[in-house]
C-alpha cells in the first residue's frame, strides 16, 4: 500500500502536467490529420486539472463524510502525507513550499483541527 500511496502522491503533485492539453509532450502525440488517433494509453485532454482542485475535492469529500466514512478519511490523509513526503524526499524545496501553500488554500489544515 505504501508504494501505491507514494504513486498517488506523485500524481497529485504532477496532475497539471498530466492533464494539460497544451503540454509539449502531449502536443507531440497529437495526430497530424483528421483521421489520426492518439496512441494507446493516451487520453484526449480538454482541461487542466490542478493540484489545488484535487486538494479542494479531497477536503470537500472529507468534510462531507467526516464521521461517516473513516476509511476514506484515512486514505485521504495518507495520500496527502505522501504528496508532501514525495516533494520533501526529492529535496524539491520550491515544490514543497508551493504544496504547503496549496494545502493551506484548499483547507487541508481545517481537517486536522
Amino acid at each position: 500500500i505504501a508504494s501505491e500511496e507514494a504513486k498517488l502522491g506523485h500524481i497529485v503533485t504532477r496532475i497539471s502536467d498530466m492533464t494539460d492539453p497544451e503540454h509539449v509532450k502531449y502536443q507531440k502525440l497529437l495526430p497530424a490529420g483528421p483521421q489520426g488517433c492518439l496512441p494507446d494509453g493516451v487520453d484526449f485532454r480538454r482541461n487542466v486539472i490542478s493540484t489545488q482542485a484535487v486538494l479542494e475535492r479531497f477536503v470537500l469529500h472529507a468534510q462531507d463524510h467526516l464521521t461517516t466514512d473513516l476509511p476514506s478519511m484515512r486514505r485521504i490523509q495518507r495520500v496527502l502525507l505522501s504528496t508532501l513526503r514525495g516533494a520533501r524526499d526529492a529535496g524539491d524545496v520550491p515544490l514543497l513550499l508551493r504544496l504547503q501553500g496549496y494545502f493551506a488554500e484548499a483547507g487541508v489544515v481545517q481537517l486536522i483541527i
